[in-house]
């Protein structure tokens, strides 16, 4: 399991929108999210079968010498790819979940900011 070069990245968010007052729809979001978890999921416990039948593979003696070698390296890999699947998927749900609850407070922030700038220029 070697690196993979997939190139630059091309997907470009267009130059016309303002990526601070950003709105996603919660629901229509929230399906999409949970798919998202669902797919890692799905990886994640790819990864480990995977690691499983390279090591039976190795332990059942079907492969030996430094292709037995080889086997353990990638079923390592595959170990610590599945870690990341899962920690991708724990970070997407946290931080989904902290943007979800945070938005309504910026909000009222904003709004409040605007009220207070109105209420100091009629005073002006």
């Amino acid at each position: 399991m070697g690196k993979y070069n997939l190139g630059p990245v091309s997907t470009e968010v267009n130059h016309s929108i303002n990526k601070n007052s950003l709105f996603v729809n919660e629901a229509k979001a929230n399906p999409v999210e949970k798919d998202m978890e669902e797919q890692l999921e799905i990886i994640r416990c790819s990864f480990i079968k995977i690691q499983e039948l390279l090591n039976r593979t190795v332990n059942l003696g079907l492969v030996k010498g430094t292709r037995a070698e080889v086997f353990r390296g990638w079923a390592k890999k595959a170990k610590s790819q599945a870690m990341s699947a899962e920690k991708l998927r724990n970070t997407l749900t946290e931080k989904y979940a902290e943007d979800v609850k945070n938005y309504p407070i910026q909000m009222l922030d904003n709004r409040i900011a605007e009220l207070e700038r109105k209420i100091s220029s009629l005073i002006d």
